[in-house]
């Protein structure tokens, strides 16, 4: 992809995590918007890497268009194939999770533990620190390559729901995500 770095075109290569929802029987890739900024030429189309090391095809469909709206949808181009072996999270479209509740933070981080990308990795002893309006800074670790990752929550019922997307943090012990409020509202407008 063709990016614009201080008002020069360059080639650029951007890792970053998603995850796939499912909206209106609609299998969608979200993941973060900064990952997609300053893109000029999407001519050669971003290439999502599945758990099973397959490649496909996306289109990017709609961002939030700020750092603050973090979130970034993209869609498959390939019609068919067999989406039956992934796993697709629910959103948690609850309220704003309080201060002090504990989130999972995945990611392909590109530190030593995450093997350079290569490995998801997750800090299992997050929680959420504070709330400004839907972006919440957690105590999670992540690295560079977990931007766009899921932000988990555990539901009453047991089960884990995506509560929201990695956007940025320190490297060392603060990250922010935006909960899925954020963004699930504009989904179907994203078609």
């Amino acid at each position: 992809m063709t990016k614009l770095v201080n008002g020069y075109r360059q080639h650029n290569t951007e890792n970053c995590t998603g995850s796939l929802i499912r909206v209106r029987h609609r299998l969608l890739i979200v993941s973060a918007w900064h990952c997609f900024d300053g893109i000029r030429d999407l001519s050669r189309p971003p290439i999502i890497t599945m758990s099973d090391d397959s490649r496909r095809e996306a289109r990017l469909l709609k961002t939030g268009q700020s750092i603050d709206a973090d979130w970034a949808v993209l869609e498959f181009t390939t019609s068919r194939f067999d989406d039956r072996q992934l796993v697709v999270l629910p959103l948690d479209t609850a309220a704003l999770p309080e201060t002090g509740q504990a989130v999972l933070m995945a990611g392909f981080n590109s530190d030593y533990f995450g093997d350079g990308g290569e490995t998801l990795t997750y800090d299992p002893k997050c929680h959420i620190e504070e709330r400004d309006s839907f972006n919440l800074t957690t105590n999670c670790v992540a690295f560079k390559g977990a931007s766009g990752g899921p932000v988990l929550r555990r539901l009453d019922n047991g089960r884990y729901a995506l509560s929201g997307i990695v956007s940025r943090g320190d490297n060392r012990k603060v990250s922010i995500f935006l909960h899925t409020q954020g963004f699930y509202r504009q989904l179907p407008r994203a078609f």
